[in-house]
């Protein structure tokens, strides 16, 4: 008959959840872990036996909460995502807008942000089209919680736009990505509000 190996005393989930903070804490190293090896090594090297080892939990914790890689690294990009761009509410559209492509700016400028959008080139690239297709699932939500903007937009009596909102999203932010990514031009607030002016104008 095999023993059961023993969870290891160190490991974060050692003892069995009894608090609501444990599982938060586990979940937060299991998350950086991978963030880790995405950015260092690409999404090929990313394991559960490697997570756990660099989060200090057991594999099987890793297994259990994230059962294959695919959602393991659309979970990372996800709440990476998630933690440098929220979405505003700020008063405004317009102001909306803007602070939300401040945010985008600010993590496009960030090591941190670049090493995240070149892992997700690189997973989306990989050749594994379930990861492929879990990062684009992970953009196109994230572009649905950005139209909350305009949902609120409608509650205080502005305009919605409505079917123009993923235009209008892909318009201001295009022109972020390329200048930081590719021309390496300035962005400062001065052109992100003047962006805004103009195409919301355009689309009015």
């Amino acid at each position: 008959m095999m023993r059961a190996i023993p969870e290891e005393k160190g490991s974060l989930d050692a003892v069995k959840e009894r608090t609501g903070g444990r599982s938060a804490k586990v979940r937060e190293a299991v998350l950086q872990a991978a963030r880790q090896i995405l950015m260092q090594e690409g999404a090929n090297a990313l394991t559960h036996r490697k997570v756990a080892h660099i989060a200090g939990v057991n594999a099987s914790t890793v297994y259990r909460r994230w059962p294959d890689r695919t959602r393991l690294i659309a979970d990372v990009f996800r709440s990476t995502a998630e933690s440098m761009v929220s979405i505003p509410d700020s008063g405004s559209l317009h102001l909306d807008l803007y602070e939300f492509l401040k945010m985008i700016t600010s993590m496009l400028s960030s090591s941190e942000g670049r090493k995240m959008i070149q892992g997700a080139i690189d997973a989306t690239s990989s050749g594994d089209e379930l990861v492929g297709s879990a990062i684009r699932d992970v953009w196109e939500q994230r572009f649905q919680q950005a139209e909350m903007m305009f949902e609120r937009a409608i509650r205080r009596g502005e305009a919605g736009f409505e079917g123009q909102r993923r235009a209008i999203l892909e318009t201001l932010i295009a022109p972020v990505w390329f200048r930081i990514l590719i021309t390496q031009e300035p962005v400062d607030e001065e052109y992100l509000a003047a962006n805004v002016t103009r195409i919301l104008k355009q689309m009015s």
